[in-house]
């Protein structure tokens, strides 16, 4: 399943980019997150989630790969893991694009193409699509707050 979010953010796209690699911020962003592990800082990081997808409480165990940089522009991410519990597998590539909007604003876009097979994915597209727009929208809801209140990135 594909899903997009966009919106535009007071602030310079260097700004934004910063945020986005404050990772003991954007573990606030994301619902479920206990435990982020840099492999590599920068490159890869091993993730614990434990959340729920409907009435069914998930534990997934995630290598995000950042596959590909542009600074302050481009990012695109390679997610894998899997549910012990539902013997379910989740793929996901998650890109961010960020476009200067003059004047001092930047076009934040988000589209990620989700695949979970196994249990939890004989569940439904409509659960998944769901919880995963539901948190795409949170993320960005929570990213647009901070930057635009003015906190300082780490």
């Amino acid at each position: 399943m594909r899903l997009e979010k966009q919106s535009t953010i007071r602030a310079e796209p260097s700004k934004v980019w910063a945020w986005l690699w404050d990772i003991p911020k954007l573990i606030e962003y994301m619902p479920g997150v206990e435990d982020v592990e840099p492999v590599e800082e920068g490159k890869h990081y091993s993730v614990r989630i434990n959340d729920r997808v409907g009435p069914f409480p998930v534990r997934f165990n995630l290598d995000v790969v950042v596959e590909s940089i542009d600074q302050n522009k481009f990012l695109r991410a390679h997610v894998s893991g899997k549910d012990q519990r539902f013997a379910s597998t989740l793929r996901q590539v998650i890109e961010i694009q960020l476009r200067d909007e003059p004047p001092n604003g930047t076009d934040l876009s988000i589209s990620t193409e989700i695949s979970i097979l196994g249990k939890l994915g004989s569940l439904g597209d409509a659960l998944i699509r769901s919880r995963a727009a539901e948190a795409i929208s949170n993320f960005v809801t929570s990213l647009k707050n901070d930057v635009e209140s003015g906190q300082a990135a780490k």
